[in-house]
């Protein structure tokens, strides 16, 4: 397509209070001092079509202003061109004025306003009919890009000159680059037939920081497992001290019997009861280890509890999370589908107006012989109908393509919302489950052994036997305190034994953990190793992409990536003129630079429109452009805008 602008009329647009440029040559040149109203042109050229100036902003003021720097009142600004587009004839025109009334009971106008009216080839239209129809010549985005060799490189930011490039390029399949390395890329076929590389890469990314807040808490939780242990002690010495203590007490029972034999039948009955007493000793003992051991297995199966619900309840926010991202992403897809099926119909309803001009000879300007109007007819019906057909099949194509991403994002809503429905039904299994095991611990009672049926047997031993003791005449009182007082002594070495067993099974425990950190560190590890490849892989292919991106321009080339300290990769979108950045170069090497990418895209969307080129006077050679240029030159000696063609 080529657009071409053959004149343009600008009256009271901001500094400019009447202009008429014939810019019918390829090249034309326009002189002026500084503030003579050369950008101007540019500013007033882009508002009619897009309500924009030259530097891409919409609240810029258009008015003229009088001596006092004050808005002019009641005037119109305007600004009219005539374009060839493919060598048909469009004009375009708005009027920007103010709207003034008189109110009710008034006799003096007020200011309420402004308004834009909006022509084309003469016929006033809405602002909508007018933006479609500037739409249906050319994208605006396209547009800026081929009129202003600045533009790319100033107004874009670095993802948007990086998605437009590689529109540009061409596809690079991912077998290709996975032949380039297949020792190290085979794995990623595999991959690529379930994932995008970007979707594996975040579903890396999450599992390892998943795997990371499991690793976090299992030092915590053996530190707790170590704090909650009994202080060690020493079995054998234990049992050493145990034997050395009932040997003592053999010993004064020995000296019991030795006193008399009036004390035989006192010291075996007061054997029985002393050993009667130790099983009931040895019973409390029992008693209170399987409490402790039911207790702690108790806290355990609380505590596994707690992790495992924490677990379901992330699990249950990440997926919620991404069931609203993905319904804002239909919303989205749904306003997208709405908009093509109302340009389809838009499209679809055109038809062909002829007017006279469309019969007249564009050479002699001379009307057109009757045969001639016939085949003229025929030719712009066959033109129409051809550009309605295109039109129409592509934008049925998007709509399709669109429908077809809805319903894939709708089922990932669906399955995502079943997984939902399953973690909250588990979560609320584990609540329960966790309230039930806590009121269970929070009960946990040692039993009275007193109570038990066996203890009292016991009991009524010991009763009957001290009731049948008869104390023999001989003082053993100081030797029975004596024995009284080992035995306490032996009741709390055995006490002691108790923990080894709570000790051994705190090491079981602690080893259980230690486990599987090894475990989450070796999965860790594979997803860094897979993560690692997924990011060489795309470093390849963005290589081989920035290579055949810079066979398309011949005085620039574009870094894709930035290397960081770490030797990692992140994305970005530079321009280089000659190895230096494009912010560093001069102004004339920043132009030329913008023409070879307007070139490349022109080339590539197969369209060419008037190219703005502002401080001309800075550049002693431009590069080659096929397309109609507007040079604006900084002249001291034009004190008034002066139009030249090359």
């Amino acid at each position: 397509m080529q657009i071409n602008l053959k004149e343009i009329v600008i009256t009271n647009f901001k500094g400019i209070k009447t202009l008429t440029l014939d810019l019918s040559n390829a090249v034309t040149n326009i002189y002026g001092q500084n503030a003579s109203g050369k950008s101007t042109i540019a500013d007033a050229f882009i508002w009619l079509l897009f309500n924009k100036n030259s530097s891409d902003k919409t609240d810029f003021s258009i008015k003229t202003l009088d001596r006092n720097n004050k808005a002019i009142p009641k005037i119109d600004h305007s600004v009219q061109a005539t374009f060839a587009v493919d060598d048909i004839e469009i004009e375009l025109m708005k009027v920007y004025r103010e709207k003034w009334e008189v109110k009710n009971g008034e006799t003096e106008e007020v200011f309420t306003g402004n308004e834009t009216k909006c022509f084309v080839d003469g016929v006033p239209v809405s602002k909508g009919e007018y933006d479609k129809k500037v739409q249906s010549v050319i994208d605006p985005t396209i547009f800026k890009l081929v009129t202003n060799p600045l533009y790319f490189n100033t107004n874009l930011k670095w993802q948007e000159r990086r998605k437009i490039l590689s529109e540009l390029s061409p596809n690079i399949a991912d077998a290709d680059i996975i032949a380039e390395n297949p020792t190290k890329f085979n794995p990623m076929t595999e991959i690529l037939q379930k994932y995008k590389v970007d979707d594996y890469k975040k579903k890396l990314r999450d599992g390892i920081s998943k795997i990371q807040e499991q690793l976090n808490e299992i030092p915590a939780r053996v530190d707790e497992a170590y704090r909650s242990m009994p202080v060690p002690v020493d079995e054998n010495a234990l049992r050493t001290e145990i034997q050395l203590k009932n040997k003592l007490l053999a010993d004064l029972d020995k000296q019991i019997t030795d006193v008399s034999l009036l004390f035989t039948t006192y010291n075996k009955q007061q054997q029985e009861i002393f050993y009667l007493q130790s099983q009931q000793k040895e019973l409390a003992n029992k008693f209170e280890l399987n409490f402790q051991t039911k207790k702690h297995k108790k806290q355990a199966e609380i505590e596994d509890l707690k992790r495992e619900l924490v677990d379901l309840e992330k699990n249950f926010i990440s997926h919620q999370n991404l069931v609203s991202s993905l319904q804002e992403k239909i919303r989205n897809q749904e306003l997208h589908r709405k908009e093509l099926l109302e340009k389809w119909h838009f499209e679809n309803n055109k038809v062909l107006e002829f007017n006279n001009q469309d019969f007249v000879c564009p050479t002699c300007k001379r009307e057109l012989e009757i045969h001639d109007i016939g085949e003229q007819k025929a030719h712009l019906t066959e033109n129409f109908k051809l550009n309605k057909s295109k039109m129409l099949t592509s934008i049925s194509v998007e709509g399709k393509a669109m429908k077809s991403e809805t319903e894939k994002t709708q089922h990932l809503i669906s399955s995502t919302t079943e997984v939902m429905a399953f973690d909250e039904k588990q979560i609320k299994q584990k609540t329960e489950s966790l309230e039930q095991q806590q009121a269970l611990f929070n009960s946990m009672k040692i039993p009275n052994v007193e109570d038990t049926k066996e203890y009292q047997e016991l009991q009524k031993k010991i009763g009957k036997l001290q009731g049948d003791l008869a104390l023999p005449g001989a003082n053993t009182n100081e030797i029975s305190v004596k024995k009284l007082e080992i035995v306490a002594e032996i009741d709390v070495l055995k006490k002691q034994l108790l923990f080894i067993e709570i000790i051994e099974k705190t090491k079981i425990r602690i080893n259980e953990l230690q486990d599987q950190e090894k475990e989450l560190a070796s999965t860790k590890a594979k997803y860094q190793k897979e993560l690692q490849l997924c990011d060489d892989f795309t470093k390849l292919k963005i290589e081989k992409i920035e290579q055949n991106i810079n066979k398309m321009f011949k005085y620039v080339t574009f870094k894709l990536f930035n290397e960081q300290v770490n030797g990692g990769e992140v994305e970005c979108c530079e321009v280089l003129i000659d190895g230096v950045p494009f912010v560093d170069a001069n102004s004339a090497a920043q132009i030329n630079a913008g023409l070879d990418v307007v070139n490349a895209i022109s080339k590539f969307y197969d369209v060419k429109a008037p190219i703005f080129i502002d401080n001309r006077e800075s550049i002693t050679e431009l590069i080659s452009c096929d397309t109609q240029i507007i040079n604006l030159f900084v002249s001291k000696e034009d004190a008034q805008l002066r139009v030249e063609a090359a």
